[in-house]
């Protein structure tokens, strides 16, 4: 009798095992179907003080937001306030 306890009990344990892994699948399957802008990327839980072309002199500055799941300007780029682009901090300002 405690043998069907003992096989009832992992097979629980393996089936939330199995939905948690698929779920996580899911999670990221989501992210990376994300559409970003050209040199952005989306990121789960990110800062909600980007760097700006308008703030880049502010960028250390610990942020007190919540966090924020949308699109980053990749490395190297900061956000055009104007066009709401992520281009290079040289190109702040310029217009096309």
């Amino acid at each position: 009798m405690r043998a069907i306890y003992v096989i009832l009990f992992l097979a629980i344990f393996v089936l939330v095992g199995v939905q948690s892994a698929d779920d996580k699948k899911d999670d990221k399957k989501d992210d990376k179907n994300k559409k970003c802008g050209e040199n952005e990327t989306y990121q789960r839980c990110g800062t909600a003080c980007e760097r700006r072309c308008d703030n880049s002199d502010y960028w250390n500055t610990p942020c007190e937001e919540p966090c924020v799941d949308k699109c980053f300007c990749d490395d190297g780029y900061l956000r055009d306030k104007d066009t709401n682009k992520c281009v290079r901090a040289w190109r702040c300002g310029v217009s096309d």
